[in-house]
């Protein structure tokens, strides 16, 4: 147990240096780019260790996959489907057309949906069918035309059966067996058989993040995320128990995940402490290094000094175990989604709250937020003006077009003046 005063780990983050794997990508994307399906199918046989000669997925491996998962999955799937479309559908309902008339001039918004969408959804020893309700969800809400789902094959050459499984409820049907940067360079640029995209959503490892980022531009991207994270600010009501496993739920994510406790009670720091030393030998390698590495527990003066480090972090979770969690709500201004009281642990958003839990991380909550509606729409402004209107806007315009030295664009609106009279 430290207090902030005392701690490096919550000063501002380190910038960490990705010029190797930045160089990797950039080679596979251009060699995606030039040799498509071919391309992609050594990196498939080199980086999964399965050589794919059709990279669709057929019906028959769909109607396989059924078989592979249990009855209880599917019923929690259509629970958190539900659940996901319910707050998905009220989000909608922020985004509809406007238009608004002032002084003959009207302007307003339309809203249109994107027309084709890629997902990428990693599977390898942890696959994500949640990922794929929170990223395929918003885009259907949304209305999207075409969704297309990749993610990597497993040894045997199938894509991981809760995916398909998944997917099949989305009525998702067009999913190819594709993995890793290359996958993403086949989406934003298509190939023989996987077609190019508007946008692309969905977690990933580094060499995915990084692919994401190098492509922008070519293709939308919903977020750069990076690893996992989950700040709790604490006070002497909250169950060290459940810190606990709060903060090490955070850390099997892998071995570079965040977790971090603020708290006011050096009782709740001392007894969280103990909990998780015991924990930690029941956990894997990649656990311990996480928490051993990016964990901590911090002592804080109040809870004002706690929610300004809160706003230097930026943390994609947020737990408020405190009483009243509601009353300082008002003082988080920077989280991807906080989470009210000791009964709402992340596990809830992760999977069946409703709300997307593709967030933003690594401090980028500063100025991004969650993926969800907005996310698979575009906006077009409009705007209308008369003849009578522009002559009354006119000597506003020739001052600010003078100011500028755009001496056309003033002429654009003087013309029109002495048309027709």
């Amino acid at each position: 147990m430290k207090t902030i005063k005392e701690s490096k780990r919550l000063k501002e983050q380190e910038k960490k240096n990705f010029d190797t794997q930045e160089n990797t990508v950039r080679a596979i994307i251009e060699r995606i780019k030039k040799k498509g399906d071919e391309a992609l199918r050594e990196y498939t046989y080199r980086f999964d260790g399965v050589m794919v000669e059709n990279f669709r997925v057929s019906q028959v491996e769909i109607e396989r996959a059924k078989d592979e998962v249990d009855a209880d999955f599917i019923e929690a799937i259509k629970k958190a489907k539900e659940r996901i479309e319910n707050f998905h559908k009220k989000q909608k309902e922020k985004f509809k057309d406007w238009m608004e008339e002032k002084d003959g001039i009207s302007v307003g918004e339309i809203f249109t949906p994107l027309k084709k969408v890629g997902i990428y959804i990693p599977s390898g020893k942890k696959p994500l069918p949640s990922a794929l309700l929170m990223a395929s969800i918003p885009a259907q809400i949304a209305g999207v035309e075409r969704i297309v789902l990749t993610s990597p094959p497993k040894k045997n050459g199938s894509v991981d059966a809760h995916i398909l499984v998944t997917a099949t409820l989305l009525n998702l049907r067009e999913i190819y067996k594709a993995g890793g940067a290359q996958a993403i360079a086949a989406l934003a640029y298509g190939t023989e058989t996987i077609p190019a995209v508007d946008k692309i959503v969905g977690p990933g490892n580094i060499y995915v993040t990084l692919a994401k980022k190098l492509l922008f531009g070519e293709v939308g991207i919903d977020i750069l995320a990076g690893p996992s994270e989950v700040t709790i600010v604490a006070d002497e009501t909250a169950e060290p128990e459940f810190i606990a496993y709060d903060l090490l739920s955070q850390t099997e994510h892998g071995p570079h995940s965040s977790a971090i406790l603020l708290s006011t009670s050096s009782k709740v720091c001392e007894e969280v402490e103990k909990k998780i030393a015991t924990l930690l030998t029941t956990c894997d390698a990649d656990t311990r290094k996480s928490w051993q590495e990016y964990g901590g527990i911090y002592l804080t003066d109040s809870l004002k000094e706690a929610f300004t480090q809160i706003n230097k972090l930026a943390p994609e979770h947020l737990i408020l175990a405190i009483e009243n969690p509601s009353e300082w709500l008002d003082e988080v201004k920077t989280a991807g989604t906080v989470l009210l009281g000791s009964y709402t642990p992340v596990t809830l958003g992760d999977y069946i709250a409703g709300p997307s839990h593709i967030l933003p991380t690594s401090q980028t909550g500063r100025w991004d937020w969650p993926v969800g509606v907005k996310d698979f729409l575009k906006c077009m402004n409009v705007i209308s003006a008369t003849q009578v209107s522009l002559k009354k806007i006119e000597p506003f315009l020739k001052s600010l077009t003078e100011a500028e030295k755009l001496k056309h664009h003033f002429r654009a609106v003087k013309v029109r003046r002495a048309k027709n009279g």
